[in-house]
């Protein structure tokens, strides 16, 4: 009977009937309190709702029977991987291998916790005992392009990086059944370039698009809030929607090109700032004041975005201390701000990337966390200080406060996890530098950019 309980709750999991799973096997829980398999399906439950306290009670119990199935450990330590107790979850993780199951996956899940704890060699070492089990193994693949993409070791972490093909959620794009194009000649040819990932990436990563003569015929497929933009600023090419048919006799996601083109390092990209450019419009009323842009938060479904947005209640004493020398205006997008904090909402206005590049143009600078706005003014070659948390996305690198992305980006990092403070005290200080070069300069224009930087 308890086999019964398992599968039914099992069927409603694999359906996504969580609540109907959850139901299921508390009720066989009921009837056999002590079955290590009950317990750990329930946590496996609870991990895909991200209730990872529930889920460890339950594989806590598990782990005191007779005979706990081994999975329990592997369990634990994904759970707290997920809550970012990374020592925790290399505990479990290294319980789990001493079961003599050298597992690909749970040495790919063991690098993964020394990536996050920024101890890269142990990182690589455990990717690469994965892929000695399973050379085909794709997570460890994945993850090692991630790491050596962090540390700016750049061919080996393209290659890896080609691995997510084998994973087709990971792309984020429309895939066609055109050839995936491996450096054949594209003369009298038609070469798709589909954009994936997030809005941010898709601006990164559009340069590349530079690499290819204007002759020939590219099309790039963009989604709807960023298209316009982009098609003004390489008019030479046809773009179309994210869901748009269209004809080509090749076709490479966008995020392949530095391997195929073999531009590993962004130094190599012949692109010059800015490549996204757009009309000066006079969107902001005069000031003496510093015109300054801020970002927040990014998108909450993004998988790392409670680590890299901040609480706006966070900015308030910067906002507060600064309201007399700076004109602060919100580039976020869906917020209404109270008539109390000292900042103007722009956001509301902003309905696409065409608009929120309009309202860049018209700022001094711009602050804000990793996301699309950060990447959009770095782009333009706006004066931008992104906010970057502990774990950094492999693109920031791991220690430099500047980027070899973007030449008017700096980075402020946090030196401690979940720790806001420190990099917002060090942006107050570097704002009440840039107000001091203003007064001294006595200009109601800005000083010159590169102060910024």
């Amino acid at each position: 009977m308890e086999a019964f309980w398992n599968t039914l709750g099992t069927s409603f999991f694999k359906e996504k009937g969580y609540k109907d799973a959850v139901e299921t096997f508390q009720e066989g829980l009921r009837r056999f309190p002590n079955s290590s398999q009950l317990h750990c399906n329930l946590a496996q439950v609870y991990i895909a709702q991200k209730r990872y306290r529930k889920a460890l009670q339950h594989l806590h119990v598990a782990m005191q029977q007779k005979e706990p199935e081994w999975i329990v450990y592997f369990l634990a330590g994904n759970c707290h991987y997920l809550s970012n107790h990374f020592h925790k979850a290399i505990y479990f993780y290294n319980q789990f291998l001493s079961s003599e199951f050298n597992s690909p996956e749970v040495l790919t899940n063991l690098g993964k916790a020394y990536h996050k704890l920024l101890n890269i060699p142990k990182a690589l070492s455990y990717f690469e005992k994965a892929l000695d089990i399973d050379p085909s193994f794709v997570k460890a693949h994945i993850d090692k392009g991630f790491t050596n993409l962090l540390i700016e070791n750049w061919e080996p972490g393209w290659a890896d990086w080609e691995w997510r093909f084998k994973e087709f959620k990971k792309l984020f794009c429309k895939i066609d059944p055109f050839p995936y194009w491996k450096n054949e000649s594209l003369e009298n040819k038609r070469l798709l370039i589909a954009s994936e990932q997030g809005l941010g990436d898709i601006i990164q990563f559009s340069r590349y698009i530079r690499s290819f003569p204007a002759s020939l015929h590219l099309v790039v497929r963009c989604p709807s809030p960023i298209k316009n933009l982009l098609q003004k600023n390489f008019p030479e090419h046809e773009w179309i929607f994210e869901n748009e048919e269209t004809e080509c006799d090749y076709q490479i996601p966008m995020q392949s090109l530095p391997h195929l083109l073999k531009i590993y390092n962004p130094h190599d990209v012949k692109i010059s700032f800015p490549y996204i450019q757009t009309p000066s419009k006079s969107l902001l009323p005069p000031s003496k004041k510093l015109k300054v842009g801020l970002v927040w938060k990014g998108n909450p479904l993004h998988d790392d975005d409670k680590n890299r947005s901040i609480p706006l209640s966070s900015f308030l004493p910067l906002l507060e201390k600064t309201k007399d020398h700076i004109e602060w205006y919100s580039l976020q997008k869906g917020e209404v701000l109270s008539s109390k904090i000292p900042m103007i909402n722009l956001g509301e206005r902003l309905l696409e990337f065409s608009e929120t590049a309009e309202a860049i143009n018209a700022l001094d600078l711009v602050i804000s966390v990793d996301t699309s706005v950060a990447h959009l003014a770095g782009a333009m070659n706006k004066p931008v200080w992104v906010l970057i948390p502990f774990f950094p996305d492999w693109r920031w690198g791991l220690k430099k406060e500047t980027t070899d992305w973007y030449p008017s980006m700096r980075l402020f990092r946090q030196k401690r996890r979940q720790d806001w403070k420190g990099p917002l005290d060090m942006v107050y200080r570097e704002l009440e530098n840039q107000v001091l070069l203003l007064n001294e300069c006595n200009t109601t224009s800005f000083i010159d950019q590169k102060n910024l930087r």
